[in-house]
């Protein structure tokens, strides 16, 4: 049952979100005239088929998203199976745009305080975040293809915002992705709530300036041995340092049968309160800034 409060607070949470799309909108009334700032997008994973056809779907997001406009892909290839080879080395050699960096299993070993991980996707997008070259970064997911609807808003950034967008589950055939059937409404399978802050699924598109990313210092990188809303906490942390979130578009999740929404894995971690100890202090070394790197081949 909904409370009179609780409908309240809903009521209020619907108009400030529409009230701060609208200002930042019109802060900018010729933004199809103005040039777009450059995006990254911090991406990471493993070589071990988390999800199904894990290969395909990131290509596939990829593909779609330097088609329109991004402009550096950030990929994290975290604690990769010593039997497999690195997806880093063929996207690299096929995606110009594209730079990667690999953490072995000894520094996995030494931040991981959950036997049921093999992926601290976190601090591995805290390594992405520490290093994308551009402006504007973006923490996303493989399995996410930002909607059309996003792209025209890299016109709009503006300075201590944190943009997410709308979560909806998508059902993905493997077939290249169109602007039709993004709007298939077969294909919908579910829409997620964007009435609260932070939206459902921070973790699949959270966007930022580079200067505020470094003020917040990335994600917590004491939560060793959580993962599901860490994507929220650091969206409170933003909001701890003064900033807003404006919601600009959708994002579409390629569905799959080990999704967190399908219910709870081991993968998945012990039960986290996101905003408690809110603000957290990363160290200085965030991101493994004084990590030694080695070049295994270009970019």
């Amino acid at each position: 049952m909904i409370t009179f409060r609780q409908s309240i607070l809903w009521r209020i949470n619907i108009a400030r979100l529409a009230a701060l799309r609208a200002a930042h909108a019109g802060f900018n009334p010729v933004a199809a005239l103005l040039p777009k700032q450059g995006v990254s997008a911090v991406l990471c994973g493993r070589n071990d088929n988390y999800t199904p056809d894990f290969k395909e779907r990131l290509e596939t997001c990829l593909d779609w998203a330097f088609a329109r406009g991004l402009a550096e892909a950030v990929w994290v290839e975290w604690n990769p199976p010593a039997q497999q080879p690195l997806l880093a080395t063929e996207l690299t050699r096929k995606y110009p745009r594209l730079r990667a960096y690999v953490v072995p299993e000894r520094i996995h070993r030494e931040v991981c305080g959950n036997p049921a991980f093999k992926l601290m996707e976190y601090h591995a997008k805290n390594v992405g975040i520490r290093r994308a070259s551009t402006e504007w970064i973006c923490g996303t997911n493989s399995d996410i293809i930002w909607g059309a609807d996003v792209f025209p808003w890299f016109s709009l950034l503006r300075s201590g915002v944190v943009y997410q967008t709308r979560r909806v589950d998508f059902q993905w055939k493997g077939e290249p992705v169109t602007p039709a059937l993004l709007r298939d409404p077969a294909r919908r399978l579910k829409f997620y709530r964007d009435d609260y802050v932070p939206l459902d699924g921070a973790g699949d598109f959270t966007l930022a300036e580079r200067s505020l990313w470094f003020r917040v210092r990335g994600y917590d990188e004491s939560m060793r041995k959580q993962k599901l809303h860490c994507d929220s906490r650091g969206v409170y942390q933003f909001l701890a340092s003064g900033a807003k979130v404006v919601r600009i578009g959708t994002t579409f999740h390629m569905d799959h049968s080990n999704s967190s929404q399908r219910g709870v894995f081991a993968k998945d971690g012990v039960d986290l309160s996101p905003q408690d100890g809110i603000p957290y202090q990363n160290p200085d070394s965030w991101g493994f800034a004084e990590a030694r790197e080695t070049l295994l081949q270009e970019r």
